[in-house]
């Protein structure tokens, strides 16, 4: 009886573990499935722009600016 209840006790210390494993895994899982789905919209623009070779829309701003600037002066200069 004695080595009965000891078995039935490993065994239902085996399956709690497996449980906190199975339970842990999907929090995790859970965690960086929304992780990836919250950041995929700031890296997939990205990653497109430089397979064809454009330039980031936060890198454009500032040579825009740049070229107005200087169509502006070009203007009042002539």
């Amino acid at each position: 009886m004695i080595i009965h209840d000891a078995a039935d006790t490993f065994v239902t210390l085996i399956h709690a573990a497996l449980l906190w494993a199975w339970t842990l895994g999907a929090a995790a899982g859970l965690v960086l499935s929304t992780l990836l789905f919250a950041t995929r919209p700031l890296i997939a623009p990205t990653t497109r722009a430089v397979r064809r070779g454009i330039r980031p829309i936060w890198t454009r701003g500032r040579a825009r600016l740049a070229r107005a600037r200087s169509k502006r002066d070009y203007g009042e200069a002539a």
